[in-house]
């Protein structure tokens, strides 16, 4: 059994799209549960008013977990998740980390994406110092080694101050037999990144280089920083409505077969 954990801070009105595209895309059986992490009380009950309405688990992580910045809030929730949750209740099951906007345009099937490996992930490589984001995770519970070891915070590496995830570089490094699938990834879709091609011709009436969206494994689009972490961080203002109103429409678009995504195995180098 797949299960899906997606952490939401402050915006609600994700929800419902995003469970649609998983509900329409996702080939695998799976149970959907979000992190009600919302950033005040108002927060906390509107996710939680999206999760009764499309009848979905609603978890409300601890309130006095890290919430320093971005990073170490991202963490911590994934952290008091996969000790407190996952390792007690789920632990021979195939898990799912999933940033709160990310999206499916295309079919999928993760048990199949995974096999034979322990976690398939977002490679980071700054130089010397490997590690795996946890912004889209999968994980085979079953069969991972050490994985009480297992760890998302951030980590000064080398004199290099990694985001979340950068703490897998150690667990890499403890557990050599690991097996490791690097998810592809386009990076920002813009034209300097040679990657526009991604983007069928019918997607590209109202797009903008500048909404720094991206595409994993041709079926997941990344909308980017929803949690407005490089605006004003935690707030549920949408900055940036001409981006929303283009992806919103492009995930309906997709799932209706308007528009179709096809595999690219585009890899960014960068």
């Amino acid at each position: 059994m797949l299960r899906i954990f997606i952490p939401c801070c402050n915006r609600p009105s994700f929800i419902e799209k995003q469970v649609t595209s998983f509900n329409h895309f996702l080939k695998d059986e799976f149970e959907m549960i979000i992190l009600n992490d919302g950033s005040s009380d108002f927060l906390r009950n509107k996710i939680a008013q999206e999760c009764d309405k499309l009848q979905i688990q609603n978890i409300i992580p601890p309130r006095n977990i890290n919430r320093f910045d971005p990073s170490n809030s991202h963490a911590s929730v994934l952290n008091w998740a996969y000790n407190h949750i996952i390792l007690e209740k789920y632990n021979n099951d195939i898990i799912l980390f999933a940033d709160s906007d990310i999206f499916m345009v295309r079919e999928y099937l993760i048990e199949e994406s995974l096999a034979g490996n322990h976690f398939a992930a977002l490679p980071q490589n700054r130089g010397h110092i490997d590690y795996y984001q946890p912004n889209m995770m999968f994980i085979d519970m079953k069969n991972l080694p050490n994985k009480n070891a297992l760890n998302f915070s951030p980590a000064l590496i080398g004199g290099y101050q990694t985001d979340t995830g950068g703490s897998t570089h150690y667990y890499i490094k403890d557990n050599p037999d690991l097996k490791i699938k690097d998810l592809i990834h386009t990076s920002h879709i813009k034209p300097e990144n040679n990657n526009m091609h991604v983007l069928p011709e019918a997607a590209l009436s109202g797009f903008n280089p500048e909404f720094g969206i991206e595409i994993y494994e041709s079926s997941f689009l990344h909308y980017g920083a929803a949690s407005n972490w490089n605006v004003s961080f935690l707030s549920p203002q949408d900055f940036f409505p001409t981006k929303t109103r283009y992806v919103f429409s492009l995930v309906d678009k997709c799932v209706s077969g308007e528009i179709v995504m096809e595999k690219n195995n585009f890899k960014f180098e960068g």
